[in-house]
């Protein structure tokens, strides 16, 4: 445990690398994505949305094609953001792979699983009650999920091949690279492990703009996708690969029905009596980092600001891709500021 405490707390980083590194995150991802959501209309791809309506025309439903569409919309989106990431981590300090997480990190795969595993069972449960016990004892309470109205017709083989392109296979591992893998990466050599878990949490669960509704449902899965993603955060800072956060992800994405909507609660409670000693780490080491980052103002203000990118994102794309531009090219200048000092010194 101390390992994990002198690991999460703050950096003393100064303004410029925290400016930067911030600048940098956001700036890639508001030109990314807006160079993306272009790219795809200039290419003739269709929308998620226009996807699957397109799928369900046909009788039966047409997963095969929604399937490849997807994966083609979405591959493409992260392309460009990871692309321009990539390339950036590179000119900056010659990053590769490992740096994003794609690795082992000298860890066993078996233990990287199994530290998955318990993550979800820790981090993971309350969105299983959020987004599948509660709506099935109060039928009320609808899942806002874009795929809710979907999980109602007959899964056969190939519906359950379009959910492991567009919610348990393909998705957490695009996400993750680009969250956990450059995000989180980036963010933690200014601000430190903490912060920089706590940010890209709430950045990631904000840019779920699905949930951007008055509702209860709404406002809880936002919370659950924020718990889920300090999991994700955390696993991934503890191992630096991103085999277990991409586990917890792709757990809390399986769709559940029947009596699994019970079954897998009670699984994981066991997994959590069982490992108990490795969920107490989990919870006690995002417990400090939380106290942690309650502790510095620069932190609080990056998040604020990464939140307010993600949701000016939604509401204007134009506008918030110029200001992202603008962030990023600022970013591109400190950096090199940086560098010239430290090789002149």
């Amino acid at each position: 445990m101390a390992k994990i405490t002198a690991a999460m707390k703050p950096t003393t980083s100064n303004f410029g690398s925290k400016a930067a590194a911030l600048l940098e995150v956001l700036g890639v991802f508001l030109c990314g994505n807006f160079l993306a959501s272009h790219a795809i209309s200039w290419f003739g791809m269709r929308s998620v949305g226009a996807i699957l309506q397109r799928a369900l025309n046909h009788s039966p439903p047409n997963w095969l094609a929604a399937s490849l569409g997807w994966s083609q919309v979405m591959g493409f989106q992260y392309a460009c953001l990871l692309a321009a990431a990539i390339a950036i981590g590179f000119w900056r300090r010659r990053a590769g792979l490992r740096y994003y997480g794609i690795t082992t990190a000298g860890t066993s795969v078996w233990s990287l699983l199994g530290l998955g595993v318990i993550g979800f069972a820790v981090f993971g449960i309350v969105g299983v009650g959020v987004d599948s016990v509660l709506p099935h004892l109060f039928p009320l309470l609808s899942s806002p999920s874009i795929l809710s109205p979907f999980l109602e017709r007959p899964w056969t083989a190939d519906f359950w091949l379009f959910l492991a392109v567009a919610s348990f296979g393909f998705q957490p591992v695009t996400e993750e690279l680009f969250y956990r893998g450059y995000c989180q990466s980036r963010l933690e050599e200014a601000f430190g492990g903490a912060p920089a878990i706590i940010i890209v949490s709430l950045f990631h669960a904000l840019g779920h703009n699905q949930y951007y509704h008055l509702t209860f449902m709404a406002a809880a899965t936002i919370a659950a996708v924020v718990l889920l993603s300090l999991g994700a955060g955390y696993v991934y800072w503890r191992t630096r690969s991103l085999i277990p956060a991409i586990l917890v992800h792709a757990l809390i994405n399986v769709p559940l029905s029947g009596v699994h909507v019970f079954l897998l609660p009670a699984v994981l409670v066991v997994v959590l009596a069982l490992f108990h000693r490795q969920a107490g780490s989990m919870i006690l080491g995002i417990g400090r980092g939380v106290r942690t980052f309650g502790y510095s103002k620069s932190s609080v203000y990056a998040a604020l600001i990464a939140i307010g990118a993600t949701v000016a994102f939604d509401w204007h794309p134009g506008m918030a891709a110029f200001a992202g531009a603008l962030g990023l090219v600022v970013a591109i200048a400190l950096s090199y500021r940086a560098s010239r000092i430290e090789a002149a010194n």
